[in-house]
């Protein structure tokens, strides 16, 4: 029994809820809690919320690679602040992605995005044309082709009727308001009911705008029953029972609600599949009916790939997308290049914990030393690659998918931000600048423009030096122009 708190520490791999941070840390310890640490590196199932959560796993990680001496040490630095810290992650169901993984949106914003779809008020009411007032004026105009042909086999109830059932449409049905038209057709086919409801005899103008009616409703679509009349009904109710698209935004809601928001997902394909027989049971929608393009994209967004996967599937559509995701992926950049798979997702889930979700771009070159100055990140450093090579290499990769992807775009200020804390990590001698290059009220130079202009001017001297001496007495001499 546990003295401060009372509590039975956990005898199993998975510590009990409602465990203080001293104990959860002095549980890891045991043979117990270490066999669990190891099956959450082994799986990758498991979340960092803060840096300091990655610490226990990598005690685990040293300890399993042989490194007892190390891990120790650790443990006694870390345990002065057991009490107060929690070292340990969080046990999740789905793995964390591979370092070389990212999404432009995650599960949460892309569930936003689709609450945010509403009914579309001139498709509703399209909608409701073809399945409530078109019907309607084929039953209308049927009424009066009855007339015609013979005025006595029509009674004044049937007429009765049907005015009672268009009184009833109009208030239940107010998308649209084309028979409100005193001009429209069906409006001349309603007077003239009224009129012989009544018993009154049309007057003269009236009945010739209700035999002008009728023969250019038949002339326009042919008279019901006709096989041309029942072909484009038929049309009509097929493009009618298409499923709203906010209908299909509220499947797809459903179908993310047991994913973690705070993440990307890895089956966006799946997500965005036809309505199966089970969902039509439950929403009403037809079976197998697809999702439309415009309601997939942000459930496509939120693909977790490789970023030239998402260039692929076109969830990176230009320049400017690929600097909001840049952020994500120079972040984890320090996890590239790791020779044990297990200790590269360890160290980019710590490098990418407590990001600020509200911006794009939060990566700095301060969050990359604070991060690499922690004890445990420093105690796994050694089995990591050369810092300059993986900040060169992600540099490389940026530029061969811009050249490839957006070869006719300029580099993006967000995306310039992202790899300029890069540039120093590198090694290299040339900064980035990014716009504004001057304040825009007191009209003042940024810092980097001047370190920029003397590395450009270097760069240019060492290439004109570079170049053949007659080719420069040539320019020098003619201005420009080679001598005849």
């Amino acid at each position: 029994m546990n003295e401060n708190t009372g509590q039975q520490p956990p005898a199993v791999g998975l510590p009990a809820s409602g465990i203080s941070d001293a104990d959860l840390f002095a549980h890891c310890l045991t043979d117990d809690g270490l066999a669990w640490l190891e099956s959450l590196l082994g799986s990758g199932r498991y979340e960092v919320r803060a840096p300091e959560q990655a610490a226990l796993l990598c005690i685990a990680w040293l300890r399993r690679t042989g490194e007892d001496a190390a891990a120790a040490e650790l443990v006694e630095e870390l345990r002065p602040f057991a009490h107060e810290v929690r070292f340990a992650p969080y046990p999740v169901e789905r793995p964390v992605p591979d370092p070389d993984a990212v999404h432009r949106l995650t599960v949460g914003e892309a569930a936003g995005t689709l609450a945010r779809r509403a009914p579309h008020p001139a498709v509703e009411a399209q909608r409701e044309a073809l399945t409530v007032w078109r019907p309607f004026e084929d039953e209308l105009l049927g009424h009066w082709l009855r007339i015609e042909a013979d005025p006595q086999a029509v009674t004044r109830a049937s007429g009765a009727a049907l005015l009672a059932r268009y009184r009833e449409l109009a208030a239940a049905h107010t998308r649209c308001t084309k028979h409100l038209n005193p001009k429209s057709n069906t409006a001349v086919l309603l007077r003239g009911l009224e009129a012989t409801v009544t018993g009154r005899e049309l007057p003269p103008r009236l009945a010739g705008l209700v035999r002008h009616a009728v023969a250019s409703m038949a002339a326009r679509r042919g008279r019901p029953g006709s096989a041309e009349h029942t072909r484009l009904r038929r049309d009509q109710a097929r493009q009618a029972a298409l499923p709203a698209h906010h209908d299909l935004a509220a499947l797809l809601l459903r179908r993310l609600a047991p994913l973690d928001v705070a993440r990307g997902t890895t089956e966006a394909r799946t997500l965005t599949g036809p309505v199966t027989a089970e969902e039509a049971r439950s929403t009403g929608l037809p079976i197998a009916a697809g999702i439309p393009p415009s309601v997939r994209e942000p459930v496509a967004a939120a693909l977790t790939a490789p970023l030239r996967t998402l260039l692929e599937t076109g969830a990176v559509p230009s320049a400017e997308v690929l600097g909001e995701v840049a952020g994500r992926l120079v972040a984890a950049h320090p996890a590239q290049g790791y020779a044990d798979e297990a200790l590269g997702r360890l160290v980019a889930a710590a490098y990418s914990a407590g990001r600020p979700r509200r911006y794009a771009l939060w990566w700095s070159r301060e969050h990359h030393e604070r991060i690499a100055s922690l004890p445990w990140m420093r105690a796994v450093a050694p089995w990591g690659p050369d810092p300059a090579v993986r900040a060169r290499a992600t540099l490389r990769m940026f530029a061969e998918v811009c050249v490839e992807y957006f070869p006719g775009a300029g580099l993006p200020n967000l995306l310039a931000r992202a790899l300029s804390g890069l540039v120093p990590l590198a090694g290299l001698p040339v900064p980035l600048l990014t716009e504004p290059f001057a304040h825009r009220y007191s009209g003042r130079p940024s810092p980097d423009l001047l370190p920029a202009a003397q590395a450009a001017r270097a760069a240019a001297r060492h290439d004109v030096r570079a170049l053949p001496r007659h080719r420069l007495r040539g320019s020098a001499a003619s201005g420009g122009r080679r001598r005849p």
